[in-house]
């Protein structure tokens, strides 16, 4: 997570404005969000849903390839980054519901499918998709040949290594990219499936997300990355160790069929949903965890404010609710500012761009 926690609250608190119309959400949309970040050269396309209690919205800007003249659509494939960790953690809840001998309490030394340090083998699955195991965001062996697809040359057998001998500090709230990958082999594993076919049953199937996988089973009709510079990316190759930390490709007639099942859990998910998004771990006040979902808890309001972001070398991706209100917001942008041709690094205010976006939306719903 990149926001700072200030300007995350700021943002997400409701404006005292009359509700807008469709239309005049429409507009908003439009002329306060989507304009100004092609115009200033932040964003190549854009996809924008919006869900307001029985109401729901879909708008595509811009291209999705820088010269193309194609807008992005309802159907249009983009990467979701690091969102694809929701996904993980709402498949493990469901096989904590449905399979025998599998909990979310278990040490993960009975779990994982390879053999672990002591230490991280006493620690429950739960404390991966909370973020509170105390892994680090990637391992200490982890040093890219290639900047612009750092994952690539980072094989399983190197991790398994690195989990086998990991020396972990007192739980405590640490974003961990690695943790998500470990939970999506510990998932997995237990069928010998593929990431993909373990996502898909558990979750995809069930959401009826026909649209949505991993990044070995993307069609055509997709968005194409673009960095900083609005040059042309290619994709980032996340290897079998990775998978589930930000490897699912999604539309965004899909993501708002998420967002609504979010808002109003029901079938077979709907416990594994509300699991998902109570609370599990504080990490600093306001700021909880549930399962991948990043909780901000306003006063007076019961109910805390969901969100989590994305980002990989040519995409970013944001999604926010408030289920107290019945609210919600996603963006995609095939634009990222981690890359640039002279080799500066991005600036904190363009990291956070697009969570800002989507959370002054969700203020305004």
């Amino acid at each position: 997570m990149k926001t700072p926690l200030v300007a995350l609250l700021l943002a997400t608190l409701p404006s005292h404005a009359a509700p807008l119309s469709t239309e005049s959400l429409r507009d908003e949309i439009s002329t306060r969000l989507a304009i100004p970040l092609l115009k200033n050269k932040a964003a190549v396309g854009l996809v924008v849903g919006v869900v307001r209690g029985d109401e729901s919205l879909l708008m595509g800007f811009g291209e999705i390839r820088k010269g193309s003249g194609v807008v992005p659509t309802a159907e249009t494939r983009f990467p979701i980054p690091s969102i694809t960790k929701t996904f993980t953690a709402l498949a493990l809840a469901r096989q904590a519901e449905t399979e025998s001998g599998f909990s979310l309490e278990a040490p993960l030394r009975e779990l994982a499918p390879f053999p672990l340090s002591r230490g991280l083998g006493a620690r429950p699955l739960r404390s991966i998709l909370d973020q509170s195991s105390g892994l680090p965001t990637l391992p200490d062996d982890f040093r890219p040949a290639n900047e612009r697809d750092p994952y690539a040359d980072y094989t399983l057998e190197r991790m398994k290594a690195f989990v086998a001998r990991v020396e972990l500090e007192a739980p405590a709230y640490r974003y961990s990219n690695l943790g998500y990958g470990l939970a999506g082999l510990v998932g997995s594993s237990r069928r010998r499936e593929t990431y993909g076919a373990w996502l898909k049953r558990l979750v995809l199937d069930p959401l009826g997300l026909p649209n949505t996988g991993v990044q070995t089973e993307i069609g055509p009709a997709r968005a194409t990355g673009h960095d900083r510079d609005q040059n042309v990316t290619t994709d980032w190759q996340l290897p079998e160790g990775f998978e589930g930390t930000g490897t699912v490709f999604s539309t965004g007639q899909d993501l708002l069929s998420f967002l609504k099942a979010q808002l109003r859990p029901q079938g077979p998910l709907a416990s594994a949903i509300r699991l998902s998004r109570k609370p599990s771990f504080t990490a600093e006040p306001p700021l909880s965890l549930g399962l991948a979902w990043h909780l901000f808890r306003l006063p007076p309001a019961e109910d805390p404010i969901v969100f989590h972001n994305g980002m990989l070398g040519g995409f970013t991706s944001a999604m926010a609710f408030d289920p107290g209100r019945d609210r919600g917001v996603f963006v995609l942008s095939n634009q990222s500012p981690l890359y640039a041709k002279d080799g500066s690094p991005p600036s904190p205010e363009a990291m956070d761009t697009l969570d800002l976006v989507a959370l002054e939306l969700l203020g305004r719903l």
